[in-house]
């Protein structure tokens, strides 16, 4: 089953935000919506929330056909953790003298299950959904320039279509692709069904179903967006609510540090993964870039429209070439609506190394805040891997690793460790 991992943690300065439940929601008149992926936790196993465990389903598509199904037996999540002193001694190298124990609760899912999805009322309690089959009202397609078809609903037909912003160099303007739906009749008006995302950046966006979902006569829809490092995250509208759900097939480790509160220290990881550790790293080549260079560089990344290369380095390694770059990639900005997710340290630079013919963004850099950005290549238990240190933020720095996979060709995230100051 698929694993949360990016963000679990959320931090703020002298405070600690452990977020128990790994899904986005939005509010609306109807209630909240909310959306995780199959096996995330949706409750500490210590509070035994027998609330946050109610009132979910599961999602699943087959042949164009969107699958509700009751989701409420509490199992075991998917992510293992140990925390204070043990996650210390786990990061150290130095072996768990206890098995470690599931991060808390998630509800049993069926095997072919895409998501959990859940509308909590203002009452605190779960509003009952439509269950069952829903038909999709306009094929699955890949969102791009151009898109549009018609579909009907409820005996009504409607025209969906793709608009967006452009770049001064007449390309499309990332994250600022939306679509729109208008009810066939005289003087209608398109309103919006998919908002654009604020600072971000995809490599595709694919509509998985298109039809009505909860009876209203309204479109509803489900998106699924690979962002540009292969990360993605799903986005469901429940005409009028919306949600999104963060995936990362990599299923990297997570470590964060907390400077005042040790106790609250914690590693985690996907139970499908080896017990992570230290990453023994051997550098053998490296470059750094301070505050200041950074910003003569890229003074201000949302008045710059167009993309820029900040720089291009090259690296042997066992006689191999590995080049990295550091490329500014335009966002849109600033829209009333958006779906942005899981996006609170990442900017507009593209850390992309290209090694063995093929190119890959590993992440989305934001300028550093008075500490650096160091980019090594080097080794990792005899492989391939790059580490890099990013202090995004002047109270919280993060160090992340990526081994380079033979089979597939390309560089997965392994690990992450946060450290907090304050």
């Amino acid at each position: 089953m698929p694993y949360l991992h990016r963000h679990v943690l959320r931090a703020t300065c002298c405070g600690l935000l452990l977020a128990t439940l790994a899904a986005q929601s939005s509010q609306a008149a109807d209630g909240s919506l909310q959306l995780a992926l199959p096996g995330s936790t949706l409750a500490a196993a210590a509070q035994n929330d027998k609330h946050a465990l109610t009132g979910w389903y599961a999602l699943s598509i087959t042949d164009g056909v969107l699958n509700v199904t009751p989701a409420e037996s509490a199992v075991p999540s998917d992510t293992l953790q140990v925390s204070g002193k043990r996650a210390d001694q786990l990061l150290a190298g130095k072996p768990l003298q206890r098995p470690p124990k599931p991060g808390g609760l998630t509800v049993k899912s069926p095997p072919d299950a895409l998501l959990l999805l859940r509308v909590e009322q203002e009452t605190g309690k779960a509003a009952p959904l439509p269950t069952g089959q829903f038909a999709g009202s306009v094929a699955p397609d890949t969102l791009r320039e151009g898109w549009a078809a018609s579909g009907e609903l409820a005996g009504r037909t409607w025209h969906f279509a793709v608009a967006h912003k452009k770049r001064p160099d007449g390309k499309l303007l990332a994250g600022s692709l939306r679509v729109t739906a208008t009810p066939d009749a005289p003087s209608a008006k398109p309103t919006l069904l998919l908002p654009p995302a604020n600072g971000m950046a995809f490599a595709r966006q694919e509509l998985l179903w298109l039809g009505d979902m909860n009876n209203d006569g309204q479109p509803d829809a489900l998106v699924r967006r690979t962002w540009v490092t292969g990360e993605a995250d799903y986005v469901l509208v429940v005409s009028p609510m919306l949600a999104t759900a963060y995936y990362d097939p990599d299923h990297p480790a997570s470590y964060f540090s907390s400077g005042v509160e040790p106790g609250s220290n914690i590693m985690q990881w996907h139970k499908s993964r080896p017990v992570p550790g230290p990453i023994k790293f051997v550098g053998m080549g490296n470059f750094s870039l301070g505050d200041q260079a950074w910003r003569l560089l890229l003074p201000d990344a949302a008045a710059e429209p167009l993309p820029k290369v900040l720089t291009d380095r090259q690296f042997k390694l066992n006689g191999e070439t590995i080049r990295v770059t550091l490329e500014h990639l335009p966002r849109t900005q600033n829209e009333a609506v958006s779906t942005t997710s899981d996006f609170s340290w990442d900017g507009s630079v593209l850390v992309r190394v290209t090694f063995r013919g093929k190119s890959q963004v590993l992440m989305q850099a934001a300028p550093p805040d008075d500490g650096q950005f160091a980019l090594s290549v080097g080794l990792i238990d005899g492989k391939i891997g790059v580490k890099i240190e990013h202090q995004p933020h002047y109270n919280n720095s993060f160090t992340r690793y990526w081994l380079f996979d033979d089979t597939e060709a390309h560089f997965r995230r392994l690990q992450s460790e946060q450290a907090q100051g304050c």
